[in-house]
């Protein structure tokens, strides 16, 4: 029962009927507060409490007021006395419920396990308290109660066990004993592997998740038997998995060693998929501004800013309509020396597209000579999906960039049904696209990376997804 009410709830609940003052009468002194209070409390718990401190101090008072009764009477109200037991008694019969047996009790725990999923325990009691009061049943005692519900849940984890056991084929069965065993050389990862998180970001850790994916994939664990588990349930197990050590996982009867490994390898497939997900989402960031960066501090170390440069030209262009005949080093020289005048041309000619241009140039060698070997093991693992037709180019580009990714052409002439609008950005365009035999040509390095960049967009705004994430 809760414990603060509203004057308003303690009217509506608490105010005493004739019917409960008729009851009430022959009682006197902590007795009749006791017994009204109790009768209350059951009407509305529909069971009786376990202590006396589960009576509400507001509720005491507020039924102690009508009885013109000191609230704290209530203390001398002794719940293990005779007289308690004999008010139970008559409150039963007063709201025509009777007393609990075994054979409800056990009505009640197949009931549980049969009509509920009974993975909350406290969820679980209270529906066996809900049952109770629907059959009109005093509930045993909170020791009783708690071993049927655990009885409830043993058993509709076993059923549930059962179910995915034999959901699962035979293939993947063995397939989990190899994986459990001390040695094997099936699988190029061990159990205790493909538990582990992945590393820092960068081409290693990519490698380590992909192999764990190909390891999993393997498995061949059919999703569908676990849709009508709560994803939060799932996930309990799955920690349930990660806990525990090699050993005890083996020792565990089949039914639920091979139920605990479906789910724990169902589900870190969902993760291993998020972590390469994210990993490629960081590594193709970190391109892109390791190149930023490092460009900025060639041109930070190349280029000596020139204050005042338009002063410069102003005077520079005076100089000369004062002296239209005569020579640079007569007229120039003196005031502005050659160093001035090479770094003045330096900052002038620094502008946004030969910046881009250089960056670009960088990125390409960045990704060309380290991170290019894992595009075709990462797009051999992972199934780029989109409902919306307006990312449907950057499907395409990746489905190309697949096929010809082992060929030996270098560049595409932009008519061989390549994907441009929507996957080259118009900011990078001037820098990988080229003219060559009066066609427009992209290099093949050029275009993964303009595929990957906007591959990198739609994964971070969830436009483009992959399926088992």
């Amino acid at each position: 029962m809760k414990r603060n009410w509203s004057l308003e709830e303690l009217i509506e609940t608490f105010t005493l009927a004739p019917k409960d003052l008729e009851a009430i009468s022959n009682k006197s002194g902590p007795t009749r507060l006791g017994f009204a209070v109790l009768l209350k409390f059951f009407k509305i718990e529909a069971r009786f409490p376990n202590s006396i401190n589960e009576f509400p101090q507001d509720v005491v008072k507020y039924i102690a007021n009508q009885l013109k009764i000191i609230p704290d009477s209530i203390k001398g109200y002794d719940l293990e006395s005779r007289t308690f037991r004999f008010h139970k008694k008559q409150i039963r019969e007063l709201l025509n419920f009777e007393e609990t047996t075994n054979k409800i009790n056990n009505s009640v725990t197949a009931w549980l396990y049969e009509n509920n999923n009974c993975h909350n325990r406290e969820q679980v009691k209270q529906k066996a308290y809900q049952k109770f009061r629907q059959l009109k049943v005093e509930p045993p005692s909170l020791e009783r109660l708690e071993r049927l519900v655990s009885s409830a849940i043993h058993s509709y984890e076993k059923h549930l066990h059962e179910g995915i056991n034999n959901s699962l084929p035979d293939e993947t069965k063995n397939l989990l004993d190899i994986l459990l065993a001390r040695e094997n050389e099936k699988f190029s990862e061990t159990f205790n592997n493909l538990k582990s998180d992945p590393g820092r970001i960068g081409l290693e850790s990519t490698f380590n998740e992909i192999k764990k994916l190909k390891v999993v994939q393997k498995l061949k664990i059919p999703g569908n038997i676990f849709a009508k588990i709560p994803h939060k349930v799932l996930k309990e197990y799955k920690q349930r998995v990660s806990s525990e050590l090699l050993s005890e996982i083996r020792r565990h009867p089949d039914a639920v060693k091979y139920s605990l490994l479906s789910i724990f390898f169902w589900m870190r497939r969902r993760e291993i998929t998020d972590n390469l997900i994210d990993l490629l989402i960081a590594i193709i960031h970190k391109i892109d501004t390791k190149a930023v960066k490092k460009i900025e501090r060639e041109v930070l170390r190349d280029v000596k800013k020139v204050h005042g440069k338009y002063n410069i030209l102003k005077n520079m262009a005076e100089l000369s309509l004062k002296n239209p005949e005569g020579i640079i080093r007569d007229v120039i020289f003196p005031s502005f020396n050659q160093d001035l005048l090479q770094n003045l041309i330096k900052d002038l000619s620094m502008n946004n597209s030969e910046f881009r241009g250089r960056v670009y140039s960088v990125m390409k060698n960045s990704y060309s000579r380290h991170y290019r070997r894992m595009l075709p093991e990462l797009l051999d693992v992972l199934d780029f999906c989109s409902n919306n037709e307006i990312h449907k180019p950057v499907l395409d580009a990746l489905k190309f960039v697949k096929k010809h990714f082992h060929s030996s052409v270098k560049d595409f002439t932009l008519d061989d049904n390549i994907p441009i609008a929507g996957v080259v950005k118009p900011k990078w365009r001037d820098s990988v696209i080229h003219t060559a035999e009066n066609e427009e040509v992209i290099g093949k390095v050029n275009y993964e990376i303009c595929v990957l960049q906007s591959l990198r967009e739609k994964l971070r705004c969830k436009e483009i997804w992959i399926t088992h994430a």
